[in-house]
């Protein structure tokens, strides 16, 4: 809006600022309300016949929903970076641990950091995946 405006706005803001969504106060200009914040989103990761996980490298945002579609004997487990590192299969106090077999697989990430996680029976082949939570 030309400087004009927004002289103008500060003394009539219903003239000025028609399109403003939200009325601005007396005596400043034109306001519009913050942009609503991003709509969670769904992720899938996928077991493969190549005993990986498709994608083993994901980012996703706080809120977001990971959903592992798992197969066979396959896991979803969450584990320690030094565990992730060693190819260990030991599971993360308080972390997830899906299999084929559970009737929920989705899992929400409450606060930002990485997410290690490895399929148990397959840890020692380095059947893993890592999670970036932003």
């Amino acid at each position: 809006m030309p400087a004009d405006q927004l002289l103008a706005a500060g003394k009539d803001a219903a003239t000025y600022c028609p399109l403003a969504k939200v009325p601005a106060p007396p005596g400043s200009a034109c306001i519009d309300p913050p942009p609503p914040p991003p709509q969670p989103k769904t992720f899938q990761v996928f077991t493969t016949m190549d005993n990986t996980f498709l994608p083993d490298e994901l980012t996703v945002t706080v809120g977001d929903t990971v959903v592992f579609k798992l197969a066979g004997s396959h896991t979803a487990t969450q584990v320690s970076k030094a565990d992730w590192d060693a190819n260990l299969a030991v599971p993360l106090d308080g972390g997830f641990a899906f299999s084929a077999l559970s009737p929920d697989t989705a899992w929400k990430p409450s606060a930002p950091g990485e997410v290690w996680y490895v399929s148990e029976p397959l840890a020692m082949m380095g059947m893993k995946g890592h999670i970036t939570v932003k």
